[in-house]
């Protein structure tokens, strides 16, 4: 293995300076051992500040593991992955995982897998390949047989739900910081201008101005509480997705066209997939989907299978991921754990999540967002109980 390696320039000048490292194979030793740490998931700051001496060569033992591990094929690859690794780190407000504090809520740490698939996207969206749906990633997906999460993975965030659940008599006051999370997180993610205070006060007035933003924020006030009212004794049907979906777009669409399925090509910013545009098509997957998704036994990994694929069908002209992000809930709630909201997402991470699976089939960057923000809900939500979500006062209004 060759070690006069040729590594970005600015790339390494840029990590050196953030992490006040003078030499440049320390620079690589740290990117390196940052790099095999996040793909065994182990603790960043777990002797991450032992770098090495700034003398000799690269660790080529170190090297090689990574690249093994982390299935690269280029010397060059491995380094700059890390490099960048590095760098997303602390541009999360993460630096001290590097020093060895412990994280915080708003950590994320990017697998290798996700760096990499960020860096597909990277590119310009006219260099990157056009495509269309592919139904194949339907068809073959066998509920309990395959799996879009790791079994075990899916099992621990069970575990971490079932320990949040609590009693009807104590969740007033998380029921409410979970409809606020569900209804302000989702229009946030679509750069809507309430502030949480804002939103708060439009929810509790009977004034009110209908506006784009308003609309916007009342139909996900309406989505949640036909999720929480509707979840008992419903099933989980197209019929009910076309439901969500009509209370998320009540008041913008003439009624006659609010539960069709869309008739016609659409695009979607910022990405070159483009979704399937015949109406018989559309009503065939919808009906696969949902079969599908009402046999995976483990609820966690049906939420994340509805979440991906019913946005990546796009049945509908417009409110697919508000829909896609309110119908996941069901399996959850169905199951009685704990709801998941998108509160503290970033709104380009969450594009990239959704983007990565159109165009490349990639769930990295879902899954990682996933797994936080499910981990983050069974936080902020321990003590939620169903039946505590129905007495709240803003449902009764």
């Amino acid at each position: 293995m060759r070690t006069n390696i040729e590594i970005d320039v600015d790339l390494m000048k840029e990590v050196q300076l953030e992490c006040n490292i003078n030499s440049k194979k320390q620079a690589i030793d740290l990117a390196l051992r940052t790099l095999l740490r996040l793909n065994r998931q182990e603790s960043i700051g777990q002797h991450i500040g032992n770098v090495g001496s700034d003398n000799g060569p690269i660790d080529l033992t170190l090297l090689e593991t990574v690249m093994r591990e982390c299935n690269l094929k280029s010397t060059t690859s491995a380094i700059e992955l890390g490099l960048r690794s590095i760098l997303r780190i602390i541009r999360q407000n993460s630096v001290r995982q590097l020093s060895g504090a412990r994280g915080h809520d708003g950590d994320i740490v990017w697998s290798p897998a996700s760096e990499m698939l960020f860096d597909r996207l990277r590119y310009p969206i006219d260099e990157r390949v056009a495509v269309n749906y592919d139904r194949r990633r339907l068809d073959d997906y066998l509920p309990n047989v395959d799996f879009m999460l790791p079994p075990e993975l899916a099992h621990e965030l069970l575990q971490a739900s079932t320990a949040a659940v609590g009693h009807p008599d104590s969740t007033k006051e998380v029921s409410d910081l979970l409809m606020m999370d569900f209804i302000w997180g989702g229009v946030r993610l679509r750069g809507n201008g309430f502030s949480r205070c804002g939103a708060r006060n439009v929810l509790s007035s009977d004034e009110r101005r209908y506006d784009s933003d308003t609309i916007d924020l009342l139909g996900h006030w309406a989505a949640y509480m036909h999720l929480i009212w509707g979840i008992r004794g419903q099933e989980l049907t197209c019929e009910r997705i076309r439901e969500i979906r009509e209370q998320h777009v009540s008041g913008i669409f003439a009624p006659e066209k609010i539960g069709r399925y869309r008739q016609h090509a659409t695009n979607i910013p910022h990405t070159r997939y483009s979704p399937p545009s015949n109406e018989r098509m559309l009503v065939e997957m919808m009906d696969i989907l949902i079969q599908k998704a009402c046999s995976i036994i483990n609820p966690i990994e049906a939420a994340f299978f509805l979440w991906l694929h019913l946005a990546y069908l796009h049945p509908f002209d417009t409110a697919n991921h508000r829909t896609s992000r309110t119908a996941m809930n069901i399996p959850l709630l169905k199951a009685c754990l704990v709801p998941i909201t998108f509160v503290n997402v970033d709104r380009t991470d969450y594009q990239k999540a959704m983007f990565g699976f159109f165009e490349f089939g990639d769930i990295s960057i879902a899954a990682d967002l996933f797994v936080w923000t499910y981990m983050q809900s069974a936080r902020r939500y321990a003590g939620f109980c169903i039946e505590g979500a129905w007495s709240q006062e803003y449902l009764r209004r």
